[in-house]
């Protein structure tokens, strides 16, 4: 495993880059790649791994209240996920100005939505409306909630494992669980009650459900942890070895969204591929990316990508809206045919700078409650 810095492993900031990149360019704006769902998953199951391996041997987090916990870690993206559903009713005023009829029945209709939203409770109702609302991809950040509000519940669980086999255990009984709830919920025509799209709620965006994805990625770091890390350098069988096997990680994703598309195959099923085929293939990119032995992951693992991974969790909440923006623009430009590729370098770009300015802006307010919080000190 390579050096941390900061606490951050530099690699798998470069798979949350790359997974980003595979939403972002599945969004039904640019539609270039079907990589949505796996991106999704790696976000997922990297979040657990994450999360067990800073805090496991921390102290104190036996303690720790789950709702403060994941407030706390909500806190410092929360005020860009406020800004984008403003920007929203900022993008309607503008795109509707001269019309006040249109304006006000804007604001008349998604008020209800807005305070879902605000209060991320959006993941928890079962209809497209409202969890692909305002922002449609803050759903994730709901999911994230209640993960964070949880895992310290887990995380005690998870410390009184006596070995590894635990870890393993648990990882396989998750995966039936999550198998055999997902062809209920599509199978089961009761559900048609609730919502015509119950069955991809409740494998996509149900916060129950993607706590498996998230305890997966907790198990796997378990395991990772307990294993020896001796450092060894680097021989050129083992560089060979696992560039294949990355290259076999690459081909396992191109099946499986391959399959997913030609359909046939129960565990195929564009239910179940939306999350439970990646889960296997997300855990795998990521022991790849993080023991760091391939050509590729020592080639990707670069400054470039590991800003871009850096920066993920504010161009995550950002893309859509800078998508619409781009359309919009190239629509007042009388270019609304745009060629999808053009599109998306341009939303992409635009999506990269407001999320730079949001930092800045970010890094100042910081700056200034340092300041005060030193002059209140002082007196």
């Amino acid at each position: 495993m390579e050096t941390k810095k900061n606490n951050k492993i530099e690699s798998l900031q470069v798979l949350r880059a790359i997974a980003f990149l595979g939403i972002f360019t599945s969004t039904g704006h640019t539609d270039i790649t079907k990589l949505g769902g796996w991106g999704v998953s790696i976000f997922f199951v990297l979040s657990g791994f994450l999360m067990l391996l800073s805090y496991y041997d921390r102290d104190g987090m036996d303690n720790v209240n789950g709702v403060h916990f994941a407030i706390d870690k909500i806190a410092g993206i929360y005020p860009l996920h406020i800004a984008m559903l403003l920007l929203n009713y900022v993008i309607q005023i503008v795109v509707n100005l001269g019309q006040p009829g249109k304006i006000i029945d804007i604001i008349n209709n998604y008020w209800v939505k807005f305070v879902v939203d605000a209060s991320l409770m959006q993941a928890w109702i079962p209809d497209k409306s409202y969890y692909y609302s305002i922002n449609s991809v803050s759903w994730y950040l709901s999911v994230c909630l209640f993960l964070y509000a949880v895992f310290p519940f887990f995380l005690k669980l998870m410390k009184k494992y006596k070995g590894n086999y635990n870890a393993v255990i648990s990882i396989a009984v998750i995966l039936i669980i999550q198998i055999a709830a997902a062809l209920v919920s599509k199978n089961i025509t009761i559900f048609d009650a609730i919502s015509d799209d119950f069955g991809r709620w409740f494998v996509y965006v149900f916060p129950v459900y993607r706590l498996g994805d998230f305890l997966i990625g907790c198990n796997v770091a378990y395991i990772f942890k307990n294993m020896k890390k001796e450092e060894v350098k680097k021989t050129t069988s083992q560089t060979v070895i696992f560039s294949f096997l990355e290259i076999g990680a690459v081909l396992l994703t191109v099946f499986c969204q391959y399959m997913r598309e030609r359909g046939g195959f129960v565990i195929f099923d564009k239910g179940l591929s939306n999350n439970v085929i990646y889960i296997p293939v997300s855990v795998a990119f990521i022991i790849l990316f993080v023991m760091k032995k391939g050509i590729f992951t020592t080639i990707l693992t670069n400054k470039f990508l590991v800003w871009f991974g850096d920066i993920s969790k504010y161009t995550f909440l950002i893309q859509i809206k800078a998508i619409k923006l781009v359309k919009i623009g190239f629509e007042y430009l009388g270019m609304s045919d745009i060629n999808k590729y053009i599109l998306t370098i341009a939303a992409l770009a635009l999506t990269i700078l407001m999320a730079e300015i949001y930092i800045f802006f970010e890094k100042k307010v910081k700056e200034i409650n340092k300041r005060k919080r030193q002059t209140n000190s002082v007196f």
